[in-house]
């Protein structure tokens, strides 16, 4: 049966959990899997609270359906460069805007593009090639990896297929498939360190654009139209909840600061790690110690079986979590092998 409410409490008892829904429904069960997906996306944390109701500020543009009413002359400033903002930049595009439009990140890092099927070639199930054991590459990196020797056995890996007139993306692609062997074993001070320097390069290999949208964006770019930056914010500005957006940019890597002027901000940042006391259900769960934050500092923990960690690493019988939440843990934020 499919309930549609919103949980707000899952309540232990001494044979089941009892899950409180918002509309005061409760529904007993021997087993609960929190499969909760990512959360809502928000405003990167330059811009202050009042700006989620500014009426030129679009925060979440995949949930929200004011994205068709963008006039097709203004400025548009896209936050972010990953597949959100492909897709978001092509829906304009396609929809006849003429307007400039910029596009900001960090890092200026834009996502690789998705390699087309061979013909001929069949493509194997995912949970088959998740079951394949490591390519020698991978088990050459260590017992467990360190990150950095992970790293540089796949850059190795990928040279050498290169070479034989092979792409980059086949090994990459078998150690993606390897995260939930390889990544559990890692110490949670080297997981520390690939959310902080690596994961960004590890997304635009991991979520690859379509080729259909890459060639619009770049035709686009190509005329003038739409143009990349890697920046920072360092001061956002407006008259009023109505008014235009003054948006100061520090380009990467210097201290020179740019200000400019934009009809529309569009948040294309996407979703990244969560933050479980945010969420009132985790929240509570938190508080109950039925559920921790992962060692890594990314999700929530959990077992090689999905079992909820309490703090002090007791499993939960009866508490299971897949998806997104369980990135910090699992080291894939899509699904669970499970």
């Amino acid at each position: 049966r499919h309930l549609r409410d919103r949980v707000i409490d899952v309540i232990p008892g001494e044979r089941t959990l009892t899950v409180v829904t918002a509309g005061n429904t409760k529904r007993d069960g021997d087993l609960v899997v929190l499969a909760t997906g990512h959360t809502r996306a928000r405003l990167p944390a330059a811009f202050k609270p009042e700006f989620t109701r500014h009426a030129r500020v679009i925060v979440d543009p995949l949930g929200e359906p004011r994205l068709p009413a963008v006039p097709p002359a203004e400025r548009v400033l896209v936050l972010g460069s990953g597949l959100p903002a492909y897709d978001i930049i092509s829906s304009l595009i396609t929809a006849g805007h003429r307007g400039p439009i910029d596009v900001v990140s960090r890092k200026g890092l834009r996502p690789k593009r998705q390699q087309p099927r061979v013909p001929g070639q069949a493509s194997r199930l995912a949970m088959e090639r998740v079951a394949d054991p490591p390519e020698p590459f991978i088990l050459g990196a260590g017992n467990p990896p360190k990150v950095r020797a992970l790293l540089r056995a796949l850059r190795n890996r990928v040279r050498e297929v290169e070479s034989t007139g092979k792409t980059w993306d086949q090994p990459f692609l078998h150690l993606r498939d390897m995260v939930t062997q390889v990544w559990p074993a890692i110490p949670a001070f080297e997981k520390r360190r690939f959310f902080r320097h690596l994961r960004t390069f590890y997304d635009v290999h991991r979520f690859r654009v379509a080729p259909q949208n890459e060639t619009l964006v770049h035709e686009a770019e190509r005329r003038g139209q739409v143009r990349f930056r890697a920046a920072s914010l360092t001061r956002i500005d407006t008259d009023d909840d109505h008014a235009p957006i003054r948006i100061a940019l520090r380009a990467r890597g210097t201290d020179a600061v740019q200000e400019s002027v934009y009809d529309r901000v569009i948040n294309c940042t996407g979703v990244d790690a969560m933050h479980p006391a945010d969420v009132p259900l985790y929240a509570r769960l938190l508080a109950r110690d039925m559920i921790s934050v992962d060692p890594s500092g990314v999700g929530l923990a959990v077992d090689a079986d999905v079992r909820a960690l309490a703090r002090n690493g007791t499993a939960a019988q009866r508490l299971r979590i897949v998806g997104p939440p369980t990135t910090g843990a699992r080291g894939d934020p899509l699904g669970s092998p499970y």
